[in-house]
Protein backbone atom coordinates (compact mmCIF):
# COMPACT_ATOMS: atom_id res chain seq x y z
CA UNK A 1 0.00 0.00 0.00
CA UNK A 2 2.80 2.37 0.69
CA UNK A 3 4.42 1.88 -2.61
CA UNK A 4 1.12 2.35 -4.34
CA UNK A 5 0.89 5.75 -2.17
CA UNK A 6 4.36 6.77 -3.14
CA UNK A 7 3.45 6.22 -7.04
CA UNK A 8 0.22 8.25 -6.44
CA UNK A 9 1.97 10.65 -4.59
CA UNK A 10 5.08 10.73 -7.41
CA UNK A 11 2.69 11.11 -10.81
CA UNK A 12 0.06 13.74 -8.79
CA UNK A 13 3.92 15.95 -8.31
CA UNK A 14 4.99 15.37 -11.48
CA UNK A 15 1.87 16.02 -13.80
CA UNK A 16 0.36 18.80 -11.58
CA UNK A 17 3.12 20.26 -9.29
CA UNK A 18 3.63 24.44 -10.73
CA UNK A 19 7.22 23.65 -9.20
CA UNK A 20 8.16 21.14 -11.91
CA UNK A 21 6.39 22.67 -14.83
CA UNK A 22 9.77 23.54 -17.00
CA UNK A 23 10.76 20.07 -16.43
CA UNK A 24 7.13 18.52 -16.92
CA UNK A 25 7.53 20.73 -20.31
CA UNK A 26 11.29 19.32 -21.13
CA UNK A 27 9.46 15.48 -20.75
CA UNK A 28 6.34 16.53 -23.11
CA UNK A 29 8.85 18.09 -25.83
CA UNK A 30 10.96 14.94 -25.59
CA UNK A 31 8.00 12.27 -25.88
CA UNK A 32 7.07 14.47 -29.13
CA UNK A 33 10.33 14.67 -30.39
CA UNK A 34 11.04 10.85 -30.24
CA UNK A 35 7.70 9.85 -30.88
CA UNK A 36 8.25 11.84 -34.49
CA UNK A 37 11.07 10.17 -35.35
CA UNK A 38 9.83 7.28 -34.32
CA UNK A 39 7.02 7.48 -36.61
CA UNK A 40 9.23 8.25 -39.16
CA UNK A 41 11.06 5.27 -38.83
CA UNK A 42 7.67 3.75 -39.52
CA UNK A 43 7.11 4.56 -42.98
CA UNK A 44 11.20 4.73 -44.35
CA UNK A 45 9.46 4.84 -48.18
CA UNK A 46 7.94 8.35 -47.57
CA UNK A 47 11.02 9.76 -45.76
CA UNK A 48 14.52 10.32 -47.88
CA UNK A 49 16.63 11.16 -44.50
CA UNK A 50 15.33 7.93 -43.18
CA UNK A 51 15.92 5.62 -45.70
CA UNK A 52 19.77 6.97 -45.87
CA UNK A 53 19.92 6.01 -42.29
CA UNK A 54 18.57 2.61 -42.43
CA UNK A 55 21.40 2.16 -44.94
CA UNK A 56 24.26 3.64 -42.50
CA UNK A 57 22.93 1.47 -39.77
CA UNK A 58 22.42 -1.80 -41.76
CA UNK A 59 25.93 -1.27 -43.49
CA UNK A 60 27.27 -0.97 -40.10
CA UNK A 61 25.11 -3.75 -38.07
CA UNK A 62 25.34 -6.45 -41.40
CA UNK A 63 29.06 -6.29 -41.23
CA UNK A 64 29.42 -6.40 -37.33
CA UNK A 65 26.59 -9.32 -37.46
CA UNK A 66 28.91 -11.49 -39.69
CA UNK A 67 31.59 -10.89 -37.97
CA UNK A 68 29.67 -12.27 -34.15
CA UNK A 69 27.74 -14.74 -36.16
CA UNK A 70 30.67 -16.63 -38.12
CA UNK A 71 33.70 -15.04 -37.65
CA UNK A 72 33.36 -15.37 -33.61
CA UNK A 73 31.29 -18.59 -34.07
CA UNK A 74 28.65 -17.43 -31.84
CA UNK A 75 25.88 -19.01 -34.20
CA UNK A 76 26.09 -22.46 -34.34
CA UNK A 77 23.16 -23.62 -37.67
CA UNK A 78 24.45 -19.91 -39.40
CA UNK A 79 23.76 -21.28 -43.15
CA UNK A 80 20.75 -23.87 -43.91
CA UNK A 81 22.52 -27.48 -44.48
CA UNK A 82 20.50 -27.21 -47.74
CA UNK A 83 22.01 -25.27 -49.94
CA UNK A 84 24.98 -26.05 -52.04
CA UNK A 85 27.24 -23.77 -54.03
CA UNK A 86 28.83 -25.03 -57.21
CA UNK A 87 31.60 -22.08 -58.01
CA UNK A 88 32.85 -21.30 -61.93
CA UNK A 89 35.88 -19.34 -60.86
CA UNK A 90 38.65 -17.81 -62.63
CA UNK A 91 41.05 -20.50 -62.87
CA UNK A 92 37.80 -22.96 -63.77
CA UNK A 93 37.93 -20.16 -66.97
CA UNK A 94 41.36 -20.15 -67.76
CA UNK A 95 41.66 -24.03 -67.60
CA UNK A 96 38.64 -24.45 -70.05
CA UNK A 97 38.63 -24.62 -73.52
CA UNK A 98 37.45 -20.98 -73.97
CA UNK A 99 40.84 -19.95 -72.09
CA UNK A 100 38.80 -17.47 -69.75
CA UNK A 101 37.66 -15.32 -72.79
CA UNK A 102 34.00 -16.49 -72.56
CA UNK A 103 31.88 -18.78 -70.46
CA UNK A 104 32.11 -22.41 -71.74
CA UNK A 105 28.47 -22.84 -71.82
CA UNK A 106 28.59 -26.51 -72.84
CA UNK A 107 30.70 -27.49 -69.94
CA UNK A 108 28.72 -25.33 -67.71
CA UNK A 109 25.43 -27.25 -69.04
CA UNK A 110 27.04 -30.96 -68.36
CA UNK A 111 27.56 -29.95 -64.73
CA UNK A 112 24.01 -29.05 -65.04
CA UNK A 113 23.25 -32.34 -65.77
CA UNK A 114 25.57 -33.91 -63.45
CA UNK A 115 23.82 -32.22 -60.36
CA UNK A 116 20.67 -32.86 -61.65
CA UNK A 117 21.65 -36.59 -61.56
CA UNK A 118 22.96 -36.52 -58.24
CA UNK A 119 19.78 -35.77 -56.93
CA UNK A 120 19.87 -32.06 -56.49
CA UNK A 121 15.18 -30.93 -55.99
CA UNK A 122 16.19 -27.58 -57.17
CA UNK A 123 19.34 -26.00 -58.96
CA UNK A 124 19.42 -22.06 -59.62
CA UNK A 125 21.28 -21.62 -62.96
CA UNK A 126 22.85 -18.28 -62.56
CA UNK A 127 23.78 -17.79 -65.86
CA UNK A 128 22.41 -16.11 -69.23
CA UNK A 129 24.69 -16.08 -72.64
CA UNK A 130 22.57 -13.22 -74.25
CA UNK A 131 25.98 -12.85 -76.93
CA UNK A 132 26.95 -16.04 -79.08
CA UNK A 133 29.95 -17.59 -78.76
CA UNK A 134 32.35 -17.77 -81.31
CA UNK A 135 33.22 -20.98 -83.30
CA UNK A 136 35.60 -22.93 -82.45
CA UNK A 137 38.27 -25.85 -83.34
CA UNK A 138 37.88 -28.48 -80.76
CA UNK A 139 39.25 -31.79 -81.55
CA UNK A 140 40.00 -31.17 -85.26
CA UNK A 141 36.60 -29.96 -86.05
CA UNK A 142 34.36 -27.05 -85.78
CA UNK A 143 32.60 -26.69 -82.56
CA UNK A 144 29.19 -24.56 -81.46
CA UNK A 145 29.23 -23.46 -78.04
CA UNK A 146 25.72 -22.32 -78.28
CA UNK A 147 23.93 -25.66 -80.27
CA UNK A 148 25.82 -27.63 -77.84
CA UNK A 149 24.90 -26.22 -74.77
CA UNK A 150 21.19 -26.14 -76.18
CA UNK A 151 21.41 -29.66 -76.86
CA UNK A 152 22.63 -30.45 -73.33
CA UNK A 153 20.60 -27.94 -71.75
CA UNK A 154 17.31 -29.84 -72.80
CA UNK A 155 18.91 -33.28 -71.45
CA UNK A 156 19.37 -31.21 -68.06
CA UNK A 157 15.49 -30.27 -68.26
CA UNK A 158 14.54 -33.76 -69.41
CA UNK A 159 16.48 -35.12 -66.35
CA UNK A 160 15.04 -32.87 -64.42
CA UNK A 161 11.48 -34.02 -65.65
CA UNK A 162 11.95 -37.40 -64.45
CA UNK A 163 13.41 -36.81 -61.26
CA UNK A 164 10.57 -34.17 -60.58
CA UNK A 165 13.31 -31.46 -60.02
CA UNK A 166 13.30 -27.63 -61.12
CA UNK A 167 16.00 -26.17 -62.77
CA UNK A 168 15.06 -22.17 -62.19
CA UNK A 169 16.88 -19.65 -64.93
CA UNK A 170 16.82 -15.64 -64.76
CA UNK A 171 14.09 -13.73 -66.68
CA UNK A 172 14.30 -11.97 -68.83
CA UNK A 173 16.23 -14.58 -70.72
CA UNK A 174 17.03 -15.45 -74.86
CA UNK A 175 14.77 -16.45 -76.85
CA UNK A 176 16.14 -20.08 -77.07
CA UNK A 177 15.77 -20.30 -73.76
CA UNK A 178 12.17 -18.73 -73.14
CA UNK A 179 11.91 -22.24 -75.94
CA UNK A 180 12.40 -24.65 -74.05
CA UNK A 181 11.10 -23.07 -70.77
CA UNK A 182 7.52 -23.50 -73.07
CA UNK A 183 8.72 -26.62 -73.60
CA UNK A 184 9.16 -27.98 -70.29
CA UNK A 185 7.01 -26.02 -67.84
CA UNK A 186 7.54 -28.59 -65.33
CA UNK A 187 11.60 -28.62 -64.64
CA UNK A 188 12.06 -25.27 -65.75
CA UNK A 189 10.99 -21.91 -64.13
CA UNK A 190 11.57 -18.28 -64.77
CA UNK A 191 12.63 -15.96 -61.60
CA UNK A 192 13.13 -12.89 -60.77
CA UNK A 193 17.50 -12.66 -59.75
CA UNK A 194 17.24 -9.41 -59.35
CA UNK A 195 18.46 -6.95 -56.57
CA UNK A 196 17.94 -3.68 -54.95
CA UNK A 197 21.13 -1.31 -55.50
CA UNK A 198 20.78 2.49 -54.49
CA UNK A 199 21.76 4.39 -57.15
CA UNK A 200 24.32 7.29 -55.56
CA UNK A 201 26.69 4.30 -54.07
CA UNK A 202 25.81 1.31 -56.10
CA UNK A 203 25.40 -1.17 -52.88
CA UNK A 204 23.53 -4.00 -52.59
CA UNK A 205 21.00 -4.15 -49.63
CA UNK A 206 17.90 -5.41 -50.41
CA UNK A 207 16.15 -8.28 -52.18
CA UNK A 208 13.70 -8.02 -54.79
CA UNK A 209 10.87 -10.30 -53.92
CA UNK A 210 8.66 -9.47 -57.00
CA UNK A 211 9.58 -8.06 -60.83
CA UNK A 212 6.94 -5.33 -60.65
CA UNK A 213 6.98 -5.65 -64.56
CA UNK A 214 6.62 -8.89 -65.21
CA UNK A 215 5.40 -10.43 -62.13
CA UNK A 216 7.88 -12.89 -61.85
CA UNK A 217 9.21 -14.35 -58.00
CA UNK A 218 12.35 -13.79 -56.53
CA UNK A 219 14.82 -16.54 -57.24
CA UNK A 220 14.96 -17.17 -53.14
CA UNK A 221 10.90 -17.16 -52.84
CA UNK A 222 10.53 -19.96 -55.96
CA UNK A 223 13.24 -22.12 -54.51
CA UNK A 224 11.37 -22.25 -51.32
CA UNK A 225 7.94 -23.28 -53.12
CA UNK A 226 9.80 -26.01 -54.94
CA UNK A 227 11.96 -27.30 -51.88
CA UNK A 228 9.53 -26.62 -49.01
CA UNK A 229 6.06 -27.84 -50.82
CA UNK A 230 4.57 -30.84 -52.45
CA UNK A 231 3.67 -29.87 -56.00
CA UNK A 232 -0.69 -30.05 -54.92
CA UNK A 233 0.57 -27.53 -52.20
CA UNK A 234 2.37 -25.05 -54.81
CA UNK A 235 -0.13 -23.24 -56.30
CA UNK A 236 -1.51 -22.56 -53.18
CA UNK A 237 1.95 -21.26 -51.19
CA UNK A 238 2.75 -19.16 -54.53
CA UNK A 239 -1.04 -17.91 -54.39
CA UNK A 240 0.02 -17.23 -50.44
CA UNK A 241 3.24 -15.15 -50.63
CA UNK A 242 1.67 -12.91 -53.68
CA UNK A 243 -1.21 -11.91 -51.16
CA UNK A 244 1.61 -11.57 -48.44
CA UNK A 245 3.74 -9.02 -50.80
CA UNK A 246 0.52 -7.42 -51.69
CA UNK A 247 0.17 -6.53 -48.12
CA UNK A 248 -3.40 -7.85 -47.95
CA UNK A 249 -5.62 -8.77 -45.02
CA UNK A 250 -5.56 -12.56 -45.06
CA UNK A 251 -4.81 -15.95 -43.47
CA UNK A 252 -2.47 -17.75 -44.97
CA UNK A 253 -3.66 -21.16 -46.07
CA UNK A 254 -0.20 -23.06 -47.06
CA UNK A 255 2.64 -20.75 -45.93
CA UNK A 256 3.62 -20.59 -42.40
CA UNK A 257 2.14 -17.32 -40.75
CA UNK A 258 5.28 -16.12 -39.74
CA UNK A 259 6.74 -15.96 -43.24
CA UNK A 260 3.31 -13.93 -44.05
CA UNK A 261 4.27 -11.64 -41.53
CA UNK A 262 7.74 -10.90 -42.70
CA UNK A 263 7.10 -10.71 -46.18
CA UNK A 264 4.21 -8.01 -45.59
CA UNK A 265 6.03 -5.65 -43.74
CA UNK A 266 7.98 -2.72 -44.92
CA UNK A 267 10.07 -3.85 -47.93
CA UNK A 268 12.87 -1.44 -46.68
CA UNK A 269 13.23 -3.53 -44.11
CA UNK A 270 12.37 -6.94 -44.61
CA UNK A 271 14.36 -7.42 -47.97
CA UNK A 272 17.19 -6.28 -46.34
CA UNK A 273 19.98 -9.19 -46.76
CA UNK A 274 21.32 -10.97 -44.16
CA UNK A 275 24.44 -12.38 -44.67
CA UNK A 276 25.57 -15.75 -43.25
CA UNK A 277 27.71 -17.03 -46.14
CA UNK A 278 30.86 -15.48 -48.16
CA UNK A 279 33.61 -17.19 -50.38
CA UNK A 280 36.91 -17.54 -48.31
CA UNK A 281 38.31 -14.87 -50.40
CA UNK A 282 35.83 -12.56 -49.30
CA UNK A 283 36.23 -13.55 -46.15
CA UNK A 284 39.72 -12.68 -45.84
CA UNK A 285 39.12 -9.11 -47.68
CA UNK A 286 36.61 -9.04 -44.63
CA UNK A 287 39.11 -9.77 -41.60
CA UNK A 288 42.75 -10.70 -42.33
CA UNK A 289 43.30 -12.25 -39.61
CA UNK A 290 40.21 -14.88 -39.56
CA UNK A 291 40.31 -18.58 -39.68
CA UNK A 292 36.91 -19.87 -40.56
CA UNK A 293 36.02 -21.70 -43.37
CA UNK A 294 32.54 -22.20 -43.98
CA UNK A 295 32.57 -26.33 -45.43
CA UNK A 296 30.09 -28.16 -47.17
CA UNK A 297 28.82 -25.36 -48.98
CA UNK A 298 31.70 -25.33 -52.10
CA UNK A 299 31.66 -27.52 -54.52
CA UNK A 300 34.16 -26.70 -57.77
CA UNK A 301 32.76 -28.00 -61.65
CA UNK A 302 35.18 -31.06 -61.73
CA UNK A 303 33.82 -32.34 -58.21
CA UNK A 304 30.34 -32.61 -59.57
CA UNK A 305 31.15 -34.22 -62.96
CA UNK A 306 33.28 -36.42 -60.92
CA UNK A 307 32.20 -40.49 -61.27
CA UNK A 308 32.44 -40.93 -57.61
CA UNK A 309 28.99 -40.65 -55.52
CA UNK A 310 30.69 -38.16 -53.61
CA UNK A 311 28.87 -35.37 -53.32
CA UNK A 312 25.29 -35.99 -52.58
CA UNK A 313 23.07 -33.73 -53.69
CA UNK A 314 19.96 -34.98 -52.76
CA UNK A 315 17.14 -32.79 -51.80
CA UNK A 316 19.30 -29.95 -51.73
CA UNK A 317 18.90 -26.63 -53.42
CA UNK A 318 22.25 -25.75 -55.58
CA UNK A 319 23.40 -22.73 -57.22
CA UNK A 320 25.37 -22.78 -60.36
CA UNK A 321 27.24 -19.08 -60.76
CA UNK A 322 30.34 -17.39 -61.95
CA UNK A 323 32.74 -15.84 -59.52
CA UNK A 324 35.21 -14.71 -61.66
CA UNK A 325 35.64 -10.93 -61.70
CA UNK A 326 36.00 -10.41 -65.43
CA UNK A 327 32.67 -11.21 -66.19
CA UNK A 328 31.19 -8.25 -63.84
CA UNK A 329 29.03 -10.16 -61.45
CA UNK A 330 30.41 -8.71 -58.41
CA UNK A 331 28.86 -6.12 -56.65
CA UNK A 332 29.50 -3.43 -53.36
CA UNK A 333 28.03 -4.90 -50.32
CA UNK A 334 27.98 -4.04 -46.75
CA UNK A 335 30.54 -6.72 -46.41
CA UNK A 336 32.79 -6.12 -49.19
CA UNK A 337 32.79 -7.07 -52.85
CA UNK A 338 30.45 -10.28 -53.35
CA UNK A 339 29.60 -12.00 -56.72
CA UNK A 340 25.64 -12.13 -57.39
CA UNK A 341 25.66 -15.90 -56.96
CA UNK A 342 26.89 -15.83 -53.27
CA UNK A 343 24.10 -12.80 -52.55
CA UNK A 344 21.33 -15.04 -54.20
CA UNK A 345 22.75 -17.58 -51.45
CA UNK A 346 22.52 -15.97 -48.73
CA UNK A 347 18.72 -14.74 -49.98
CA UNK A 348 17.74 -18.24 -50.38
CA UNK A 349 19.02 -19.01 -46.63
CA UNK A 350 16.95 -15.82 -45.09
CA UNK A 351 14.16 -17.43 -46.48
CA UNK A 352 14.76 -21.15 -45.49
CA UNK A 353 15.52 -19.82 -42.23
CA UNK A 354 13.17 -17.31 -41.91
CA UNK A 355 16.44 -15.10 -40.73
CA UNK A 356 14.78 -11.34 -41.81
CA UNK A 357 15.80 -8.17 -40.55
CA UNK A 358 12.88 -7.12 -38.31
CA UNK A 359 11.25 -8.39 -35.74
CA UNK A 360 6.98 -8.57 -34.62
CA UNK A 361 5.37 -4.72 -35.46
CA UNK A 362 3.32 -5.24 -32.01
CA UNK A 363 6.35 -6.02 -29.70
CA UNK A 364 8.39 -3.67 -31.27
CA UNK A 365 5.39 -0.63 -30.90
CA UNK A 366 5.32 -1.49 -27.22
CA UNK A 367 9.38 -1.57 -26.23
CA UNK A 368 9.69 1.61 -28.31
CA UNK A 369 6.60 3.17 -26.17
CA UNK A 370 7.94 2.20 -22.92
CA UNK A 371 11.65 3.65 -24.37
CA UNK A 372 10.51 6.76 -25.28
CA UNK A 373 8.69 7.43 -21.67
CA UNK A 374 11.42 6.25 -19.74
CA UNK A 375 14.15 8.10 -21.63
CA UNK A 376 11.96 11.41 -21.57
CA UNK A 377 11.58 11.42 -17.75
CA UNK A 378 15.30 10.51 -17.40
CA UNK A 379 16.16 13.42 -19.85
CA UNK A 380 13.44 15.67 -17.71
CA UNK A 381 15.10 15.08 -14.47
CA UNK A 382 19.03 14.12 -14.46
CA UNK A 383 21.12 16.47 -14.75
CA UNK A 384 22.95 17.09 -18.55
CA UNK A 385 26.40 15.41 -17.08
CA UNK A 386 24.48 12.12 -16.90
CA UNK A 387 22.31 12.46 -19.97
CA UNK A 388 25.27 12.59 -21.49
CA UNK A 389 26.33 9.49 -20.41
CA UNK A 390 23.43 7.44 -20.77
CA UNK A 391 23.52 8.85 -24.48
CA UNK A 392 26.77 7.54 -25.30
CA UNK A 393 26.17 4.15 -23.55
CA UNK A 394 22.77 4.11 -25.80
CA UNK A 395 24.57 4.69 -29.11
CA UNK A 396 27.05 1.47 -28.25
CA UNK A 397 24.13 -0.78 -26.62
CA UNK A 398 21.92 -0.13 -29.32
CA UNK A 399 23.95 -2.13 -32.01
CA UNK A 400 24.22 -5.01 -29.61
CA UNK A 401 20.90 -5.21 -28.81
CA UNK A 402 20.32 -5.00 -32.75
CA UNK A 403 22.65 -7.26 -33.76
CA UNK A 404 22.71 -10.06 -30.82
CA UNK A 405 18.94 -10.08 -29.21
CA UNK A 406 16.94 -9.09 -31.85
CA UNK A 407 18.18 -10.41 -34.95
CA UNK A 408 19.41 -6.85 -36.72
CA UNK A 409 15.99 -5.29 -36.25
CA UNK A 410 16.78 -2.19 -37.65
CA UNK A 411 13.62 -0.57 -36.21
CA UNK A 412 14.75 -0.81 -32.85
CA UNK A 413 18.40 0.46 -34.03
CA UNK A 414 16.49 3.42 -35.24
CA UNK A 415 14.51 3.74 -32.11
CA UNK A 416 17.75 4.06 -30.25
CA UNK A 417 19.06 7.20 -32.87
CA UNK A 418 16.02 8.66 -32.06
CA UNK A 419 16.68 8.40 -28.02
CA UNK A 420 20.42 9.32 -28.99
CA UNK A 421 19.28 11.76 -30.89
CA UNK A 422 16.93 13.62 -28.31
CA UNK A 423 19.89 12.94 -25.45
CA UNK A 424 22.24 15.12 -27.62
CA UNK A 425 19.53 17.85 -27.74
CA UNK A 426 18.98 17.35 -24.05
CA UNK A 427 22.63 17.53 -23.19
CA UNK A 428 22.70 21.12 -25.97
CA UNK A 429 19.93 22.43 -23.97
CA UNK A 430 21.54 21.69 -20.27
CA UNK A 431 24.89 23.43 -21.64
CA UNK A 432 23.47 25.83 -23.04
CA UNK A 433 21.03 26.47 -19.71
CA UNK A 434 24.04 26.40 -16.99
CA UNK A 435 26.34 28.49 -19.35
CA UNK A 436 23.17 31.02 -19.26
CA UNK A 437 23.26 30.56 -15.18
CA UNK A 438 26.90 31.17 -15.12
CA UNK A 439 26.40 34.21 -17.61
CA UNK A 440 23.32 35.84 -14.91
CA UNK A 441 26.10 35.25 -12.02
CA UNK A 442 28.68 37.17 -13.66
CA UNK A 443 26.89 40.13 -14.40
CA UNK A 444 25.16 39.73 -10.96
CA UNK A 445 28.82 39.99 -9.21
CA UNK A 446 29.75 42.61 -11.30
CA UNK A 447 26.69 45.11 -10.22
CA UNK A 448 27.24 44.15 -6.71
Amino acid sequence: MKLLRYIKLLFVHFFFSEKVFLRRTIFYVNVFLMSVISICFLFPERFDFVGYSLDSSYDRLTENNYRWAILEGNEAQSFSSDIRLIEFDETYYRESYTLGYWTPRSAVADTLISAVRRGASVVIFDFVFRRPAPVILKNGSQFDDDAAFLERFRTAAEEAKKRRSIIIIPYPNTPEMNRLAEEYPDSVAFANFGVWERNDDRVVRRARWLASDSGHLSVALLAFLHSSFPPDKRAGAERDIRRALAREDFVPEVIPESLADLLSGSSLLSSRIVYRYLLPENIRALDKKARVAQLGVLYRPDQINSTYDFPDLSGRIVLMGSTFTELGDVHKTPVGSVSGVVILANVVNMVLNGQFSHGHFLIDILIVLAAIMIFSFIFAYMPYTINLVITIVIAYSVQYISMRIYNLSFFYCNVGFAIVLAGILNCIYGIINRAAAVIRYVRSSDKK
